[in-house]
C-alpha cells in the first residue's frame, strides 16, 4: 500500500497521519506509516472482513449492539486492571477493538481513566466508528500492527482473539512482543474451545448466522503456549467472570433488551425472524451456562434481578484470560 493509496474510505494513509496528528497527536508519534510497513499490513486480509456491513457479515449490526456500552462493562473493567494495574498513566493498543467499545469503557470509568487507549481493527467502518465517537483509532491487522518497536504499556486481544487464524496467532503475538516497552504486558482473553459459550458459537452463531463463525478457540494450554514461546514470562492463565449484562425499567423489558443484544451482536436476525422469539431463547438458555462450582451470585443460568436503577438481565459467561510480561 502506497502513501496515496485508499486505508480508509476516501483517506489516504498521508491523510490519515495528518489528521491524528491534528486530533491524537500523543498516538501519531508512536504510528510506523513506512510504506514498507503499509504493504507488509495489507497482506493480512485488510481490505475485508465479516464486520463492514450487513450485506456480507454482520458489521453494522453488531455497531448497533454496542450502543449498550454497559452490557461488558464488568469483563472490561478487569482486563484494564490485569493490563496496567497500579499504573499513574498508561498507553494500550486494544487490537481487536472494533469500534471502541474497550476505549470509550475506560475514558467513562473513574478507575481506568488514566489508561490511554488506541484503538486498532481490520474493518474500516468499525474504525471510522471509534473516530467519529472522538477515540484514537488505526485500521491495522493483528499480524502487523503499525506501531513503532517498544512504544506502548500494554497489549490487549479480547473479545475475537479466535478469529485470528491459527496460523497467524504466533506471529499476532510477537507483534504485541515487538511493541510493548520492556516491562510492558500483553493481555489474551477468549473463551475455552470447550466452554458453552463455544457451544453457542458452534451451534447457533455458525448455523444461523449470514457470516457464519467457523473459528478454532483457545485452550488454556494453548493460551499459555504461544506466550510462552512467543518470549513472555511470568505467563499464567485464569478463568475471567464476564458476563453480559442489559438494563431496562422492568424484569420483561432486560430479557428482551438481553436477547435484542444477542439477536445484532451474532447477526441472528434473519433466523430470529423465520424462528421466532421463543426458539431465540431457547438457544440462550441452552448455551449460555457456567458451571455449579464458580462462585458468583448470578448462579449458572440467565438471571433478572433488581439494579440501582430499574432491572438487570444477567448471562453467566466464563473466559480464559492470559497475562504475559516482556522482559
Amino acid at each position: 500500500m502506497a502513501l496515496d493509496e485508499a486505508y480508509l474510505p476516501g483517506v489516504t494513509p498521508r491523510e490519515f497521519i495528518l489528521q491524528l496528528r491534528r486530533d491524537h497527536p500523543r498516538w501519531a508519534r508512536l504510528l510506523d506509516f513506512r510504506e514498507a510497513a503499509l504493504l507488509e499490513a495489507s497482506t493480512y486480509t485488510i481490505n475485508s472482513n465479516e464486520f463492514e456491513s450487513d450485506s456480507g457479515g454482520r458489521g453494522d449490526s453488531y455497531r448497533c449492539a454496542q450502543r449498550a456500552r454497559n452490557a461488558r462493562q464488568l469483563g472490561i473493567h478487569r482486563l484494564l486492571g490485569k493490563a496496567c494495574p497500579g499504573s499513574l498513566s498508561a498507553r494500550l493498543v486494544d487490537v481487536l477493538g472494533g469500534d471502541g467499545v474497550i476505549a470509550d469503557t475506560a475514558r467513562r470509568s473513574p478507575a481506568y481513566r488514566h489508561i490511554d487507549v488506541l484503538t486498532g481493527d481490520v474493518s474500516a467502518t468499525m474504525v471510522r466508528a471509534a473516530l467519529s465517537a472522538g477515540l484514537p483509532a488505526i485500521r491495522q491487522p493483528a499480524q502487523r500492527l503499525l506501531l513503532r518497536d517498544d512504544a506502548v504499556d500494554a497489549v490487549v486481544f479480547a473479545y475475537g482473539t479466535h478469529h485470528i487464524p491459527q496460523s497467524d496467532r504466533f506471529r499476532a503475538f510477537r507483534e504485541a512482543y515487538r511493541v510493548l516497552r520492556p516491562g510492558g504486558r500483553i493481555v489474551v482473553h477468549d473463551f475455552d474451545h470447550s466452554s458453552r459459550m463455544a457451544r453457542w458459537f458452534s451451534d447457533v452463531v455458525d448455523t444461523y448466522s449470514a457470516a457464519g463463525h467457523d473459528y478454532e478457540h483457545f485452550s488454556a494450554v494453548s493460551m499459555r503456549n504461544h506466550l510462552a514461546e512467543g518470549g513472555f514470562l511470568r505467563v499464567w492463565v485464569e478463568e475471567m467472570y464476564d458476563p453480559l449484562r442489559l438494563y431496562a425499567a422492568t424484569p420483561k423489558a432486560a430479557v428482551l433488551a438481553l436477547c435484542e443484544h444477542l439477536r445484532l451482536m451474532y447477526g441472528l436476525t434473519d433466523a430470529a425472524r423465520l424462528h421466532g422469539d421463543r426458539w431465540l431463547m431457547k438457544q440462550i438458555t441452552t448455551c449460555f451456562k457456567t458451571p455449579a462450582s464458580v462462585p458468583h451470585k448470578s448462579g449458572t443460568r440467565l438471571t433478572v434481578r433488581r439494579a440501582d436503577i430499574g432491572f438487570v438481565a444477567e448471562l453467566p459467561r466464563l473466559a480464559l484470560v492470559a497475562v504475559g510480561m516482556k522482559p
